[in-house]
C-alpha cells in the first residue's frame, strides 16, 4: 500500500522497467515510488508546481521523462532519469481549460495532451529540434547592439546563428 497523498489518487503509471511507479493526485502533486520490492514501496520524490489537481501521468518509452497533466491548464515534463532527484519541469501551456490526459508516442518524440477545451495538442519533446525550429523563425538574429541593450552585463551568445 502506498500512502502519502493528501487527496484522491487519479492515475498511476509504471516506468518501462517496472521499478518506478508514478502517481497523480487531486492534491496537486505527482509522486515517484521505488517498487523494486512491491511489498516495501518507498517514496522517492514528490513533484510539486501544479496549482490544481494532477489528472494523469505517463512515462516516455525510455523512462527518462515523466509527463503530468493538470486541472491548472498545463502539462509538465519532468526529467526523471534519477527518480530520486527529478530535474525542474518544463511547463507546456496552451490549453484554455483543464488538461486531462497525457500520452507519449512509441518513440517518445511527441507528447499528446488532451484538454477539457475539446482539443488535443501535440508537443515535440526534442529540445534541440524545437530550438532549431525557433531559430529558423527568428529573423533577424540578435545583434551585438541588441544584446548589449537588453542583456547588459552578460557575454554575447545569441541563441541562433544569423
Amino acid at each position: 500500500t502506498l500512502t502519502g497523498h493528501t487527496n484522491a489518487v487519479s492515475d498511476v503509471a509504471f516506468d518501462p522497467r517496472g521499478h518506478t511507479l508514478a502517481t497523480a493526485s487531486a492534491d496537486g502533486t505527482a509522486r515517484l515510488w521505488d517498487i523494486t520490492d512491491p511489498r516495501r514501496p518507498r517514496l522517492l520524490a514528490t513533484l510539486t508546481g501544479h496549482t490544481n489537481a494532477v489528472s494523469d501521468v505517463a512515462f516516455d518509452p525510455r523512462g527518462h521523462t515523466l509527463a503530468t497533466a493538470s486541472f491548472d491548464g498545463t502539462a509538465r515534463l519532468w526529467d526523471v532519469t534519477d527518480p530520486a532527484r527529478p530535474g525542474p519541469p518544463t511547463v507546456l501551456a496552451g490549453h484554455t481549460a483543464r488538461v486531462l490526459s497525457v500520452a507519449f508516442d512509441p518513440r517518445g518524440g511527441v507528447l499528446a495532451t488532451g484538454g477539457a477545451d475539446s482539443t488535443v495538442r501535440l508537443w515535440d519533446t526534442d529540445v534541440a529540434r524545437v530550438a532549431a525550429r525557433v531559430c529558423t523563425l527568428a529573423h533577424p538574429a540578435v545583434t551585438r547592439a541588441e544584446w548589449a541593450r537588453y542583456l547588459q552585463g552578460s557575454d554575447y551568445r545569441p541563441p541562433c546563428d544569423g
